[in-house]
């Protein structure tokens, strides 16, 4: 309850600033909340990697709480390794350059065909496109990526690489 309460109160000194300041674009990372000082630094750090994480996530929320951060908790940690770059560039670089190069949307296509639950149909008018245009995309996917989209695995490595690019992309930022 009592945290219930800071986070409402949280939520009405940031609606405060906005009103206050409409030119300003503020935005607030929550840590874990502990009990003694000697935890500050941990939900300082907490906050922080809630912030930018949530950055990467192009919503319009304001707010951003370390414990709902979900897999990206232990995702932006990695942030920097060679290991999730090599990972990503593996399972992904074909099929960005393929949406350079050519202009199209595969990468978008298939992040909204796993936001609809591998659903064709719910894919398609969420792209206001035609079902057979889905098709077409995800045939492309599979011959670029050379992961099946009926296979739970490939299915998993690419829903991990659409995960991945929200932190790889987010731009470099110095340490305060």
């Amino acid at each position: 309850e009592d945290l219930s309460r800071i986070y409402k109160t949280i939520e009405k000194i940031l609606e405060l600033i906005n009103r206050e300041y409409p030119n300003m674009q503020c935005v607030v990372g929550i840590g874990k909340s502990y009990i003694g000082p000697q935890n500050i630094r941990i939900s300082f750090k907490e906050a922080r990697t809630a912030l930018k994480c949530g950055k990467g996530f192009m919503t319009k929320e304001k707010i951003f709480y370390f414990e709902k951060l979900g897999e990206f908790r232990f995702l932006f940690e990695l942030k920097d390794s060679q290991a999730m770059l090599d990972f990503f560039n593996e399972h992904m670089s074909a099929l960005l350059e393929y949406d350079q190069n050519k202009h199209t949307d595969l990468v978008l296509t298939l992040k909204t065909y796993f936001d609809c639950q591998c659903n064709i149909r719910k894919t398609a008018e969420a792209l206001f496109t035609h079902k057979n245009t889905v098709i077409y995309r995800l045939r492309r996917i599979e011959q670029l990526t050379g992961h099946d989209l009926s296979n739970s695995e490939d299915i998993f490595q690419l829903y991990l690489c659409l995960k991945l690019m929200i932190i790889i992309q987010q731009p470099v930022e110095e340490d305060e």
